[in-house]
């Protein structure tokens, strides 16, 4: 392709662009890149599109971070960005699983998004915490149970998986609620 030097970021943006609004992310991919290596930030956002789209999942990981790091809050990439990090960290996708920074991601696209985005931001809160108890609840069990195989049978009719009394995190509570109130 041409050399991408004689282009200014905005105008290899918009090259970039057209050919990201055309679906081909790999060949939009050097000029976005060339417009975000020139610190023009309406890039940022549409190279970490397309190399998701690429399915390069960890080069999309990297720059939907430096969304993040570098945009406005409350700007409709910052958002965005946050509500796909979280995606990613929930799946795994472009980096390692990890419900914990999955839950900061959403909470920070909660927080910054649009109102018309907060029912979707919270249902998404309430399915990673569903998905992390699963977890952490299947991790207790398997830990209860292979400390109760090493014990005596004398202790084998108490059950490895008795339920702990209210163990709903806050999320789901104030999911729970805020889907009561709002008639959802």
């Amino acid at each position: 392709h041409p050399n991408l030097s004689a282009y200014t970021p905005a105008e290899s943006f918009d090259k970039g662009k057209k050919l990201y609004d055309e679906n081909r992310y790999q060949q939009a991919i050097p000029w976005l890149l060339h417009a975000a290596e020139g610190k023009y930030q309406p890039a940022y956002r549409k190279l970490a599109d397309s190399y998701n789209n690429a399915q390069q999942f960890q080069k999309a990981h990297s720059w939907y971070k430096r969304c993040i790091k570098d945009l406005t809050p409350g700007s409709n990439d910052y958002w965005f960005a946050c509500m796909i990090l979280g995606g990613m960290y929930k799946s795994g996708r472009g980096c390692e699983k990890n419900y914990d920074t999955s839950l900061y991601y959403l909470r920070l696209f909660h927080q910054n998004t649009t109102p018309i985005n907060k029912t979707t931001a919270n249902e998404m809160i309430a399915e990673v915490v569903a998905l992390k108890n699963k977890a952490n609840s299947q991790h207790r069990q398997s830990a209860s149970s292979s400390s109760s195989r090493s014990q005596s049978t004398s202790r084998s009719s108490h059950s490895p998986y008795t339920p702990v009394a209210n163990t709903m995190p806050n999320d789901v509570n104030r999911y729970i609620c805020y889907k009561n109130r709002s008639g959802g």
